[in-house]
């Protein structure tokens, strides 16, 4: 094989690589931003069970024993 037919092979290759990797990026992005069964939206940010205590009127609450005020 000559230099030029290897060189032209590595190219290939390297494009090859190239195109998949950026495949598989869109495809991956694209799965993270849907709104499927693993979606941020479905999942709750706090628990929606207590609401926060205010520690300025009840400073004898355990939940306020590590705040500064």
């Amino acid at each position: 094989m000559s230099l030029w037919q290897k060189i032209r092979i590595a190219l290939m290759m390297a494009l090859l690589a190239g195109f998949a990797g950026t495949t598989f990026a869109a495809v991956a992005a694209q799965a993270a931003g849907s709104s499927g069964f693993f979606s941020n939206a479905d999942t709750p940010s706090q628990s929606q069970g207590t609401p926060p205590v205010d520690c300025k009127k009840k400073p004898d609450d355990p939940r306020c024993k590590n705040k500064p005020y």
